[in-house]
């Protein structure tokens, strides 16, 4: 484990790359929520996962963890859904 794993979010690359792997987990989920989306809502392509395995493989299960339970709550904020955070989901997320 090199010198910048081990510090995690306290180091500035790792926490700058963490940021935008997780703002491009968000993007990638708007937007295949508005245009890969079937069947009126049925069935929906997503690929917003593959950052959050990213960072995870990248930085280690912290940091990963932090992106996925992050990225998750930033989406929800900024979909036009009308029923409550789901704990369960993000817990999946963060997995």
């Amino acid at each position: 484990m090199s010198k910048n794993q081990k510090n995690g979010l306290r180091n500035v690359k790792v926490l700058t790359t963490a940021a935008m792997l997780g703002a491009l987990s968000v993007v990638i989920g708007i937007f295949c929520k508005n245009f890969l989306n079937f069947g009126n809502g049925l069935f929906r392509v997503t690929f917003e996962n593959f950052p959050i395995i990213m960072s995870g493989i990248l930085f280690g299960p912290a940091v990963g963890t932090a992106v996925g339970i992050v990225s998750d709550m930033v989406s929800y904020f900024l979909s036009t859904q009308s029923f409550a955070i789901s704990p369960i989901v993000t817990l999946g997320a963060a997995l």
